[in-house]
């Protein structure tokens, strides 16, 4: 993320390259903040005037944006948009390479994926409509999950010809019998885990994690959740109360972690690594060294590690902030394992005596505090790190946690197995 005045920087500096005959792909590479195409030289592959049938979900929100996709369609095949074009994402160069309808034989295998792609949208956009047009000429009761009343054993009419509801249960349990006696087995082994180890959710819990859910789907209401997932707030409740509980019993089940807010002064050194840093500019082996000398001598004769990391740290990320990383722990590893563990080994003040080697470059590292030692003034730092942290632990580890729980019970399935 640039501010105003860095984002027209790098937009100036691009327009004079693609002036000066740089090629589109090479400015992409150097310069895109889209990660997910900046390697392929700013390719976003195929899109079409079809919600959803864009080749991933970054092309499609790109594409979502109105002023991107008007430009993309003005130009012919070989133009770029000069200026860029502006949207709730940024500045944006554009580039059309060809078309459906003017396309080397080289693309026909692309364009062939995308005309797939462009159906499955349409697909999507004019089946239920076709489908309801169905049920409008159609003479359609429903009795079963509705007010309607009806014979006790029919689950629907269709013009007079009847759907029963042991029709309904067959199906369903053969669609959805063995996911679902899943989760409820699932279900009931976290319950007694938890009363084994005295884990509990409280109802305040449950509710702040509905406020968290009713703000992730905005503009869409948790009814609508409930509605299309056929669930009662009641169940809805449970559901998130089991998923709360088995996040509890993950976390409990980890090691504990140290933590550390640490600062750093990094000094990019040639490599492919360092080059995916926007704006970089790595230096050899030897300048990066002779730059480490002159901090530490700014150390030496009394300046401070912030104002050395705002001079001379190419970190962008932290570098306005005096190289403050925040804090770092086994999850997190921003610069990897060697600068984590080179980190863990400083008490709170201490620098370390010498750079730490990474795939980016040189590492000066500052430790300000531990999750063992620090002021009440980072309490709040610390306690937001070790939600984060047992967020990630929870994702990374529950899958195998639900499935080592079966190793512990007493768990017959008499669905799967035909008893």
């Amino acid at each position: 993320m640039h501010s105003a005045a860095e984002a027209k920087a790098i937009v100036t500096t691009i327009e004079r390259g693609l002036k000066a005959g740089t090629s589109f792909e090479d400015l992409a590479q150097q310069y895109s903040d889209d990660t997910a195409n900046k390697q392929k030289g700013g390719d976003i592959g195929v899109v079409a005037d079809v919600p959803n049938s864009a080749s991933d979900s970054s092309t499609q929100m790109l594409c979502a944006q109105p002023a991107v996709f008007r430009a993309v369609f003005a130009l012919k095949p070989g133009a770029v948009t000069l200026p860029p074009v502006t949207s709730a994402f940024g500045y944006h160069f554009l580039k059309v390479v060809s078309s459906a309808e003017a396309h080397g034989a080289i693309e026909n295998d692309l364009y062939t994926i995308a005309a797939s792609r462009i159906k499955e949208g349409l697909f999507k956009i004019y089946a239920p409509k076709f489908v309801q047009s169905l049920r409008d000429k159609a003479n359609v009761q429903t009795y079963l999950g509705t007010n309607e009343s009806g014979p006790s054993e029919i689950a629907a009419s269709i013009n007079g010809q009847n759907i029963t509801v042991l029709q309904v249960a067959d199906l369903a349990t053969r669609l959805a019998g063995p996911p679902a006696l899943d989760d409820m087995i699932t279900n009931v082994m976290v319950q007694h885990e938890a009363s084994k180890q005295n884990v509990v959710v409280a109802p305040a819990e449950v509710d702040a994690a509905l406020n968290e859910i009713r703000n992730d789907i905005k503009p869409r209401t948790l009814d609508d959740l409930l509605n299309e997932s056929h669930e009662t707030m009641a169940e809805f409740r449970t559901a998130q109360m089991y998923r709360l509980l088995a996040g509890k019993l993950v976390v409990e089940s980890m090691t504990p972690q140290p933590a550390t807010h640490t600062k750093q002064i990094l000094i990019l050194t040639r490599g492919a690594t360092a080059s995916r840093i926007s704006g970089a500019r790595p230096h050899t082996e030897s300048e990066a060294r002779a730059i480490i000398a002159e901090i530490q001598n700014g150390l030496k004769s009394g300046r401070t590690f912030e104002d050395l990391a705002r001079r001379y740290s190419e970190d962008p990320a932290s570098r306005k902030a005096g190289g403050d990383l925040g804090v770092i722990r086994q999850y997190k590893l921003p610069f990897g394992v060697k600068v984590l563990a080179a980190a863990q080994s400083l008490k709170p003040g201490e620098i370390t005596a010498t750079p730490v080697q990474s795939d980016y470059g040189f590492h000066l590292l500052k430790a300000v505090s531990t999750s063992s030692s620090h002021p009440q003034s980072e309490n709040e730092l610390y306690v937001a790190e070790q939600k984060a942290f047992e967020a990630a632990e929870i994702q990374m580890f529950l899958r195998g946690y639900l499935k080592s729980l079966r190793g512990k019970h007493q768990v017959v399935n008499y669905l799967s197995s035909g008893l």
